[in-house]
């Protein structure tokens, strides 16, 4: 697979995230989202309610530069913000625009601890299908 592409992202709280950033030797759950998209609350509301199954990874949400705006109100909502394992953020960098296949979103990506890419689906995933695939289990 691909190797896990170079970002900036901008977090919610307006922190700048790059790919430097992310924990080397953890997998990487990477999802591209939209704060109005039902089936995007839904992935983010069930990694939130079973972080277990996914310790040591870097867990990370970005929408469109343009949805920057919409963030704050949407962590609010979805009571996100002391959520310290999950990056919310918008691209500041074009990051989407290289890994994104319009084939529905969400759009998740799971790297191995490598940072190479090994699975996406669209729309919806299993959470235990998703452990799986990222550590074999």
């Amino acid at each position: 697979g691909d190797a896990f592409p170079e970002m900036n992202i901008r977090t919610w709280d307006n922190k700048i995230v790059t790919t430097k950033d992310l924990v080397p030797d953890y997998p990487i759950i990477f999802v591209l989202f939209n704060p109005g998209c039902g089936h995007c609350k839904d992935i983010i509301m069930n990694v939130q309610n079973n972080l277990g199954m996914f310790k040591n990874t870097n867990i990370v949400f970005v929408a469109g530069k343009p949805l920057q705006g919409e963030l704050p109100r949407f962590v609010g909502e979805m009571k996100l913000d002391k959520v310290e394992e999950i990056v919310i953020a918008g691209d500041d960098s074009g990051v989407i625009e290289k890994v994104f296949e319009y084939n529905g979103i969400p759009q998740i990506m799971l790297y191995d601890k490598m940072h190479t890419l090994q699975h996406i689906y669209y729309s919806e995933a299993s959470l235990a299908e998703m452990a799986q695939k990222l550590y074999g289990r």
